[in-house]
């Protein structure tokens, strides 16, 4: 699996502990490599306080990620977040300042600012169906708030001015979004005017490795993995607030690699501009990193300032990871979903339809007598005519939709 490009190199990348407890998860439960690796990461991020920085010539740039896994419903999105996200979210349970919040499941830009407010290590949003986050987004202001919330990503202050009220500012947000959505959806969430005001390239989107269909084993699930994982945690909780910048080797590596891999996919109008996005990406990656290293390994009390040359060749692996998995989004978004619409058919209609040839050039007759069961014949006659079921040329017919 080592050199699947579709699969999130969790083993090249993660620290051992991470990786066996992906696998164990996957073995047992069937939660899927790409959720599981994707949703680790941010979890990571979103226990690091807020005033963490990295710098890379000069420039800060917070652990803020934002991810989205595309994956069907039915298919464990909730077992991720939990099991995967505990820590936080016992951490959470814990606050009694009731003005402060590490996560939540929805919220107005304007809660954000008032629960990020003296808040030492931000919020994480874990989101079941963006689009539905997404389509609320403006629900309360008149202005819009995507264009607030690209500031957001920025890891820029928050101001809120209210009549009355005063200004409220909070100067260090860290606002983390671990989501995920379903690819007939894609279409629906990022529109055109998403990716022109560059609102659809602040995530990190991926798909499951394996969408198979899950079913149901015998075998114990233990929780021994993540329990080994709860000190890691722990430790990378504790982190206090710190500037980490790159070293001289890892400099060097992050320039050679970004130019050669901005050369590669440079040409392509769809993904150029995302490509800026990933370079700061792997800045904000390499921090995670970077700590989750020292969390599973270090001896020393605190983090080493500088970011090693090894740590950004592990950042680059995730980085092409999400690149590709960029562009098999924009596939599902371009994608027409017509197989959507046989699935809106009757169990029956699917069945006699299913077993038609994919090649086969059927006549109007021969196509009323296999579907004869199905629907009414003033049905069938505008189902045949329907070119997302059927391509059709005079009174011969074919399937539009192929078995593959």
């Amino acid at each position: 699996m080592e050199n699947d490009k579709n699969l999130f190199p969790f083993e090249q990348a993660y620290p051992f502990l991470f990786s066996k407890c992906i696998e164990y998860y996957e073995a047992t439960y069937k939660l899927d490599f790409n959720s599981q690796s994707v949703t680790i990461l941010s979890h990571c991020a979103s226990l690091l306080s807020s005033e963490i920085k990295v710098f890379s010539h000069g420039i800060p740039q917070k652990p803020i990620l934002w991810s989205c896994v595309i994956q069907e419903s039915g298919t464990a999105k909730s077992a991720v977040l939990k099991r995967h996200c505990k820590f936080l979210q016992e951490r959470n349970l814990e606050l009694e300042q009731q003005e402060i919040t590490y996560e939540c499941t929805d919220a107005t830009y304007e809660a954000i600012v008032k629960f990020s407010t003296d808040n030492t290590k931000g919020i994480m949003f874990r989101l079941d169906e963006l689009e539905t986050w997404v389509k609320g987004m403006d629900s309360y202001s008149s202005s819009g708030n995507k264009g607030k919330y690209n500031e957001v990503w920025n890891g820029e202050p928050m101001v809120i001015i209210r009549t009355g009220i005063g200004k409220t500012i909070v100067k260090d947000n860290k606002v983390i979004i671990a989501s995920f959505t379903q690819p007939k959806m894609i279409k629906q969430l990022l529109q055109s005017n998403d990716f022109a005001n560059g609102f659809a390239y602040r995530f990190l989107f991926a798909s499951v490795y394996d969408s198979k269909f899950r079913y149901r084993n015998n075998k114990k699930i233990e929780d021994r993995h993540a329990r080994d994982l709860e000190p890691v945690y722990e430790k990378i909780w504790k982190i206090k607030p710190m500037d980490f910048i790159f070293s001289q080797s890892a400099d060097k590596e992050y320039t050679k690699w970004y130019n050669e891999f901005a050369d590669r996919y440079k040409q392509f109008d769809s993904l150029r501009a995302y490509i800026p996005k990933l370079e700061t990406y792997g800045l904000r990656i390499a921090c995670v990193l970077h700590c989750m290293e020292w969390a599973t390994t270090g001896e020393t009390d605190t983090p080493e300032v500088e970011i090693s040359a090894d740590t950004i060749q592990r950042t680059t692996l995730i980085l092409e990871f999400f690149m590709i998995q960029f562009s098999q989004m924009l596939d599902y978004r371009l994608n027409d979903n017509t197989g959507e619409i046989l699935n809106e058919q009757r169990m029956g209609f699917q069945k006699v339809y299913k077993n038609l040839s994919d090649v086969q050039k059927y006549k109007r007759e021969e196509l009323m007598k296999l579907f004869v069961n199905t629907y009414g014949e003033r049905q069938l006659n505008t189902k045949f005519l329907d070119t997302r079921l059927f391509n059709h040329s005079g009174n011969v017919y074919t399937k539009a939709i192929t078995n593959e």
